[in-house]
């Protein structure tokens, strides 16, 4: 009986790529089926040996890693961007948990959001002009089975609306009615506490305050 080792393989592999294309496509969905069941299977042991090695090369790694990200930002955003929009829900209660156990087991993470909700707070207390017109504002809004987006326009349930300051606070703006505006939670989340001007993307109304 013949014995070929892998440096014979991978010579015949470049010497006949029609025929090894034509017989990897026949196994290739075997093959994935295979793989993921052995990584299911062996979750652990290929985390530990990731891990061993990460450690002992974790310079290499990191610089490869970079280099990679540098040379596919593109890609790699567009990936975790369709991600996203696919699993909304389950990202949304994967960090509901992770935030919930966080609290409750990090004593720093809890001071720090207590800190920011009372510097908020002291904030919006010290910004409103005239609360009866927000509440009444809100109110309307949110008696409407749904409301539009100010910034894409989008129909959205009033059950899932923000209402967001268009000049952010920390930026100087003001807790009054003129500066409150419906908003998605998409567009509230990504534009965060940024201006209008600086968040402004492909897609998104263009704004001028």
């Amino acid at each position: 009986m013949i014995t070929r080792d892998a440096a014979y393989w991978r010579q015949y592999r470049k010497d006949h790529p029609g025929i090894y294309m034509k017989y990897h496509a026949k196994i290739i969905d075997k093959k994935r089926i295979q793989l993921k069941a052995w990584s299911e299977k062996n979750r652990d042991k290929r985390h530990a040996t990731a891990k061993k090695y990460y450690d002992s090369h974790k310079d290499i790694v990191n610089q490869r890693n970079k280099q990679y990200h540098e040379a596919n930002k593109d890609s790699i955003h567009n990936q975790a961007k369709g991600y996203a929009l696919k699993n909304k829900e389950v990202i949304k209660v994967k960090m509901a948990a992770y935030h919930k156990k966080r609290y409750a087991t990090d004593p720093k993470y809890k001071a720090g959001l207590f800190h920011r909700a009372t510097e908020r707070r002291i904030t919006v207390q010290q910004r409103t002009t005239n609360p009866k017109p927000i509440l009444d504002f809100i109110e309307s809004v949110k008696s409407k089975p749904s409301a539009i987006c100010y910034y894409c326009q989008k129909r959205v349930s009033t059950n899932h609306i923000h209402f967001d300051h268009m000049i952010p606070l920390s930026k100087g703006g003001m807790h009054s009615v003129e500066n409150l505006c419906v908003s998605c939670d998409k567009c509230n989340l990504s534009k965060h506490d940024k201006l209008i001007a600086d968040w402004m993307t492909l897609g998104q109304q263009l704004l001028t305050l």
